[in-house]
């Protein structure tokens, strides 16, 4: 039950911080399949005056940000994409083992439990590193920023089932 609770809590925590998280990773283009990202609608599209720059400098507009603000929460969410891509570099190769562990002639539950469990372990550590951007980046705001931000957050509600990011 508490294990399911710190789950819940890392999710919610993740939607809070998808705003400002999504601005940081690139959309992929819709050129053709993307191996499984986008999920399972197909790659997400990156729509003219849409995308992360342009999430990034509403935000920017919306909360006011001075120059350096802006270089400071960059510079977070570079940090946060560059883990974040490290995370499902791990994922992809985890899930490719799992998947090559079903196509076996031979069934190891043993084993494939394990990789599950390194998998799932994965999916937290990504939902971990989302939520550590939230703190760092109200850090870089003034009392009222953050009260506005806030205010984002709520009116952006949870991104809709299924996907990782609310925009």
């Amino acid at each position: 039950m508490k294990k399911r609770i710190l789950v819940i809590a890392a999710m919610v925590a993740m939607v809070v911080v998808g705003c400002f998280y999504a601005s940081a990773i690139p959309m992929p283009k819709a050129d053709g399949p993307m191996d499984g990202e986008g999920g399972p609608g197909g790659p997400n599209l990156e729509m003219p005056g849409s995308g992360p720059e342009k999430h990034l400098e509403l935000l920017v507009v919306a909360l006011d940000l001075n120059d350096a603000q802006k270089e400071q929460i960059q510079q977070i969410l570079d940090a946060g994409r560059s883990r974040h891509e490290e995370l499902r570099q791990e994922l992809r190769q985890d899930e490719q083992a799992l998947r090559q562990m079903l196509d076996a002639s031979s069934f190891d539950e043993a084993s494939f439990r394990a990789m599950s469990l390194k998998a799932a372990e994965k999916r937290i550590d990504l939902m971990v590193a989302g939520a550590r951007l939230k703190p760092q980046v109200l850090a870089a705001l003034t009392a009222e920023q953050q009260a506005k931000a806030e205010k984002i957050f709520q009116l952006l509600g949870p991104p809709p089932h299924g996907k990782g990011k609310p925009f």
